[in-house]
């Protein structure tokens, strides 16, 4: 068995927390309806995964998050997840709740299980022994798709909820999704699903596949082939070596040429030579031309300065020569001669003191002078340069007409040497260039070829590892436990247990093969009471959790079952008055007593308005609906 045990459950509120334990063995929570019975089984299994949990106002209210202590093979931990929220992951503390206030080591995870991601499914199933395990879709069917077993497949046979004790639902025969699913999971838990027969019927499917995949590739390529025309490999490496050999022969021809062609005339090679030199003295009479006009560029706007820097200075010559200051040298009063004193700076007639401007002692003659003398050499220097171009332009002209010669004269010792190995060398080149792109096509072809001998040879291997994978497939069958001895302890239990429960009328009960209950020769869904339904689906479930555990199974080791006395018992509908008998009810729990006394690591929890009085001592939780006698349900400070 794999043993999981619920420890406690606790909601962890705004201003308090609300907090639930359990033991081995067996658990009952009593009370009235709409007290948060069934509230406690549903949040346990949403801590276990499942996509939803209970959304009353009260417990909206009150709790934030659900925390799950359980015991999985001697180790605790516990699952918290959050309430009304749309987070879809968990945290896993490794830990027990007492301890999870103080450094320990947690895990944040997904909430729903999600293939590569860490879940609560893969963690629990980790823990178990039960990671990994693939299930068929089509379990007759070596080479079916399958699909990763999850926690909440095995739930299926953990929770029994009163909403699947009556609706002729017990297996999902309505969804054959998951009634086949449900069958695969059955024979996990009983050991008679053989995981490694998953993986190579897998493995074979693949393999199947891949096969197909390239038989058909290689069919369309033999098809293309044909179609084109294209030889086979032989005579396309017979015609390569054909075409490799005439290129070899050609680039000899060419090459030999080539040789010719660089082996000039001496003639021609004088004249070369020549040329050459004719060739580096024009570079250097042109590098100094360029250096001669660049230095004109600069020297004649100077000139042109000083021009006109002489032509100001006669200027101002001749303004000075016209307006000469006037000299008076008699009184125009008294027509008496002025005498000339010695102090220019006062005016003899009027006394008053005689500015003398700087521009009246410049000497304009003698500037005059010095700026003609300059600009007379400056022309001579430009002459000078003009005289030195003239010359060079006369150099490069020189050379440049025997250079002209020099090159009439090599063209013609060439023309009569050259000309008759250019049309021969043009048709090698081009005939090389034609067996190159013929290779390529060539080679084209060839790997078309090889693409098939590739695949053919890819195929054989693998059918030679398909017939190794069915041997071994057939060899694993061989290793399965035998699921009809199971079948048949399932349906003596299922008739032991309709026995104890005093079933009315009981005839004929047992499972078939395809885990559907009967009870007088009638499968549960065609029974017709609900009562019978009830007691046939309870029946059902604790023969396959019993069995499971005397035959080592792999069950979690832990169920709960909520309202088994739905439709039975004192509650039962007026009109089903064979099922209102308290025995009944009696039986069935008289019979689980007997088991939790046997099986000491298994659990029941158990959801039930007013068990009978054998079952009294096990009632763990009991809620009253009334506020002076606490707890009130769930939410137990929630009484309105």
């Amino acid at each position: 068995m794999a043993g999981i045990t619920v420890r406690t459950l606790k909601l962890r509120g705004i201003a308090k927390d609300y907090e639930y334990s359990f033991r081995p063995g067996l658990n009952i929570i009593s009370g009235p309806i709409s007290t948060g019975k069934t509230s406690i089984l549903e949040l346990i299994d949403y801590c276990f995964g499942a996509n939803s949990h209970p959304e009353h106002i009260e417990i909206q209210k009150k709790a934030r998050s659900a925390l799950l202590e359980t015991e999985i093979n001697g180790e605790t931990i516990v699952i918290e997840r959050p309430l009304f929220t749309s987070e879809r992951k968990a945290t896993i503390h490794e830990c027990s709740l007492l301890d999870i206030g103080i450094e320990h080591v947690s895990k944040v995870v997904q909430a729903r299980q999600i293939p590569g991601q860490e879940s609560i499914s893969s963690y629990i199933l980790n823990k178990i022994g039960l990671l990994n395990l693939l299930l068929r879709e089509a379990p007759t069917k070596d080479g079916s798709d399958v699909d990763m077993m999850s926690l909440r497949d095995i739930m299926w046979f953990c929770f029994l909820h009163n909403e699947r004790l009556d609706n002729k639902e017990l297996l999902f025969e309505s969804v054959p999704v998951k009634n086949i699913k449900l069958h695969q999971v059955f024979n996990v838990i009983f050991k008679v699903h053989a995981n490694e027969l998953s993986h190579i019927s897998l493995q074979i499917k693949s393999m199947e596949s891949e096969i197909s995949r390239l038989s058909a590739e290689i069919g369309t390529l033999i098809g293309f082939l044909r179609e084109r025309r294209i030889p086979s490999r032989d005579k396309l490496e017979e015609k390569l070596a054909i075409l490799s050999k005439s290129e070899i022969e050609l680039k000899a021809r060419l090459d030999k040429i080539t040789n010719t062609l660089k082996g000039e005339s001496n003639i021609a090679q004088q004249y070369r030579v020549q040329l050459t030199g004719i060739e580096d003295d024009l570079r250097q009479l042109s590098a100094n031309r360029r250096d001669r006009e660049k230095l004109l560029k600069r020297l004649l706007p100077l000139r042109g300065q000083y021009s006109e820097d002489t032509k100001k200075l006669h200027f101002l010559q001749e303004v000075k020569r016209i307006v000469d200051p006037l000299a008076l040298i008699k009184c125009p009063y008294c027509l008496q001669e002025i005498s000339q004193g010695s102090d220019i700076r006062r005016c003899m007639l009027c006394g008053n003191d005689i500015k003398i401007d700087a521009v009246e002692s410049f000497d304009v003659k003698k500037e005059i002078g010095g700026v003609e003398r300059k600009l007379k050499e400056l022309n001579a220097f430009i002459e000078e340069i003009d005289k030195k171009l003239e010359e060079i332009n006369g150099d490069i002209r020189f050379k440049e007409g025997i250079a002209d010669k020099l090159r009439k004269q090599l063209d013609e010792a060439l023309k009569g040497f050259v000309s008759p190995y250019i049309a021969e060398r043009d048709a090698i080149v081009g005939e090389i260039n034609r067996i190159r792109q013929e290779v390529l096509d060539i080679e084209t072809q060839q790997s078309l070829h090889a693409g098939i001998e590739e695949r053919i040879n890819k195929r054989i291997r693998l059918e030679a590892d398909l017939e190794l994978k069915q041997a071994e497939l057939e060899s694993e069958r061989g290793k399965v436990r035998n699921r009809e001895e199971i079948i048949n302890a399932i349906s003596k239990r299922f008739g032991e247990i309709l026995e104890a429960v005093s079933f009315p009328k009981i005839e004929a009960p047992k499972v078939n093969s395809n885990l559907v209950p009967f009870v007088r020769n009638l499968e549960y869904r065609k029974i017709g009471s609900s009562g019978a339904m009830t007691l046939l689906s309870v029946s059902w479930f604790l023969s396959i959790f019993e069995c499971a555990i005397e035959h080592g199974g792999s069950h979690p080791g832990f169920v709960m079952i909520d309202s088994p006395q739905k439709n039975i018992g004192l509650s039962a509908r007026v009109d089903e008055p064979e099922f209102r008998d308290t025995k009944i009810v009696e039986g069935l729990y008289h019979h689980i007593i007997e088991k939790a006394s046997e099986y000491e690591s298994a659990q029941w929890i158990i959801v039930d308005n007013e068990p009978p009085e054998i079952a009294r001592e096990f009632i763990r939780i009991k809620f009253s609906r009334r506020k002076n006698a606490p707890p009130y349900g769930l939410i137990d400070d929630e009484a309105d």
